[in-house]
């Protein structure tokens, strides 16, 4: 999951708790927590190059892993 640190569209807030209950089912999120883009707003693939480069460098790299979990169900 990636987050916008200045959000003021979505509470983070639920973000964070998606995760706790996601790990707290087995299934947390990739990292543990959200990957917060620092400066960035709401729409994260509309910022400036330097915060949108770590938003789609950590889009490629989770889907560039295999899927070794074999309880995920959208697989």
């Amino acid at each position: 999951m990636i987050q916008a640190e200045e959000e003021r569209v979505v509470d983070n807030r639920t973000h964070d708790r998606f995760c706790e209950i996601r790990a707290a089912a087995g299934y947390p999120c990739e990292g543990g927590k959200p990957l917060v883009i620092k400066g960035a707003y709401h729409e994260i693939l509309f910022e400036k190059d330097a915060m949108r480069s770590v938003a789609l460098n950590a889009i490629v790299e989770f889907f560039n892993k295999p899927n070794l979990s074999s309880g995920n169900r959208f697989a």
